[in-house]
């Protein structure tokens, strides 16, 4: 079994930062690539926000947050590699392909359920494992610590959260 220590979070966007704070929470390193102007001041601002609100939910630790222009960098130490770029099929297929010749063997890519872009998920995943029986489900990971208090707080928080919605949608 892989012992993941170093994320990628590729695409920095609401579903990529709140990954990337989930991560952090839990005392991963994360490397963070996306191209859009002014993503990194965004990622960290939502971290800085989204790490106050884990540790309320008793998840203390911290990790690393490394942000890069380039996606090579980010890529290269990675032990887990979490997608998020938009839900755009070409743009898909493009970083899929990236990810798969930038990373090694061993490296975990989990497929996404998403209406057309899971068989590419699939497809990049079984190219790389040879079975599509090893592509790893991420529901549920990260939240085994939680009480249910904690994750009932986080859901349905009077306080505006930044991860309750992503939180739920994990839960689910």
């Amino acid at each position: 079994m892989t012992t993941i220590k170093r994320v990628a979070v590729i695409g920095c966007g609401t579903v990529g930062a709140s990954w990337a704070a989930l991560f952090l929470g839990h005392g991963l390193d994360v490397a963070a690539y996306d191209p859009s102007p002014g993503a990194e001041d965004r990622l960290q601002s939502f971290v800085d926000h989204a790490l106050d609100q884990l540790a309320e939910l008793g998840t203390r630790e911290k990790g690393e947050l490394r942000f890069s222009g380039d996606l090579t960098d980010v890529l290269g130490a990675a032990d887990f590699v979490q997608e998020n770029v938009p839900e755009d099929e070409a743009l898909k297929r493009r970083m899929l392909a990236d990810i798969d010749a930038l990373t090694t063997e061993g490296v975990i890519v989990p497929a996404a359920r998403r209406p057309f872009c899971g068989a590419v998920s699939l497809r990049s995943a079984r190219h790389r494992t040879g079975s599509s029986s090893r592509i790893p489900s991420i529901r549920h990971t990260l939240f085994r610590s939680w009480s249910s208090s904690a994750r009932t707080k986080a859901l349905f928080s009077r306080r505006p959260s930044s991860i309750g919605p992503w939180v739920a949608g994990l839960l689910s």
